[in-house]
């Protein structure tokens, strides 16, 4: 009996520990929600087939989205990001010209450090982690290869605007892979877009791309990050 006593007062004992660990850890964690708008600019052609010829370049274009920051105990941040652009496809070539309706999506998962500038309080973020790039639309219609993982880096700055809690964010995303298409199994019943490529060539060379999302957005400052 006395042993049993023993075990449930280091058992509760324990529990009261851990409850209060968990308390203190809760209170060093922060979560902000950043809605944003910006740019989408890709700075590469997504097709360049030079024996057809044609090419194929995604437009630049306005971007909505979002982001999540988990700030956990010390400077490290985990951030997810997802935004949405409404990019056009222009295409260039023999198989025909013109812009076709397309869009971007965007995601990301990486780390966010802050830095701090002569002792300040923590201004500049700087991130890195892994993406997805995913383009959709009519111009992408009987290709495969539209959506691909990407590497990603990040930088961005926050500013406190004045005594109130908003924080405004200014960011910068780098969404780095490469893009290559080939034909689906479905048939392709057009020349213009993508099916028209890939029924004359059913691999395009793999090009690699730098797709960078410009953004603006406000959140409410949380633990002084």
């Amino acid at each position: 009996m006395l042993y049993q006593l023993a075990m449930l007062r280091s058992a509760v004992a324990a529990l009261g520990v851990a409850c209060a660990v968990t308390r203190v850890a809760a209170a060093q964690v922060h979560l902000d929600v950043v809605p944003y708008a910006g740019v989408y600019v890709p700075t590469a052609k997504l097709v360049d087939e030079p024996t057809i010829p044609v090419t194929f370049e995604q437009n630049a274009s306005f971007a909505l989205g979002s982001r999540v920051i988990v700030w956990l105990p010390g400077r490290l941040g985990i951030e997810g990001t997802f935004g949405y652009t409404s990019s056009g496809l222009t295409q260039v070539g023999d198989l025909g010209s013109g812009p076709h309706a397309a869009h971007v999506i965007t995601a990301s998962a990486r780390v966010v450090v802050p830095v701090s500038l002569a002792g300040g309080p923590p201004v500049f973020r700087l991130g890195g982690g892994v993406g997805l790039v995913g383009h959709g639309g009519a111009g992408y219609a009987g290709a495969s290869g539209a959506t691909r993982l990407a590497g990603t880096v990040s930088a961005g700055a926050a500013f406190k605007l004045g005594a109130s809690a908003l924080t405004l964010r200014l960011d910068a995303e780098d969404y780095l892979y490469g893009a290559h298409f080939s034909a689906t199994s479905f048939t392709c019943t057009t020349n213009l877009g993508l099916c028209g490529v890939v029924k004359r060539d059913p691999y395009t060379k793999s090009r690699f791309q730098n797709d960078v999302v410009l953004s603006l957005g406000l959140a409410v400052a949380r633990g002084g990050r």
